[in-house]
């Protein structure tokens, strides 16, 4: 497998110090610069988008989860988040479902990815043999593939987010 890291970080850099790392430093400032609902939803479609184009690029079209843990009871919790215009029917829903045997498709596997990003819940996505995608703190996303990515990398670039091969 092939090993590959796509952070908003650029050049396989250290976290910067000061940067946001979280939708709930929305509303925060950071190197001079407020961090909106409209800005972190920026970033966390750029994300998404790296997904699909990787999806879409190996002609995958179902995907698999285990280790699915939820850190707390998202539906009633969205309430009170000054950024719950960011949630829907369709995330909360697939908060509730996921479980270890569910099989995702691609537009459920994107919902997920923003659920991962936000720290929402915690799962490890794969397609055996062939793809591994897991979200890390910090807005690290590192993705185990079976066929090279490196010809993606610069329309992942133009989308806003960095990926590199790991070493």
């Amino acid at each position: 497998m092939k090993v590959y890291s796509i952070t908003k970080y650029s050049d396989d850099e250290s976290i910067k110090k000061n940067d946001w790392i979280a939708i709930s430093d929305i509303g925060g400032t950071f190197n001079g610069v407020k961090l909106t609902a409209e800005k972190y939803k920026q970033v966390e479609d750029s994300y998404v988008n790296a997904i699909r184009m990787i999806a879409e690029y190996m002609g995958l079209e179902s995907f698999r989860v285990k280790k699915v843990n939820r850190w707390m009871a998202l539906k009633s919790e969205v309430k009170q988040y000054h950024y719950k215009e960011l949630y829907n029917d369709d995330m909360l829903q697939l908060f509730e479902q996921l479980n270890d045997s569910s099989v995702l498709t691609l537009d459920e596997l994107l919902v997920l990815i923003r659920l991962l990003l936000r720290e929402d819940i915690y799962a490890i996505v794969y397609v055996p043999y062939r793809l591994k995608i897991f979200i890390c703190y910090d807005y690290l996303m590192g993705v185990h593939s079976s066929k090279e990515l490196e010809g993606l990398f610069e329309e992942i670039r133009n989308s806003g987010i960095n990926p590199f091969r790991a070493k």
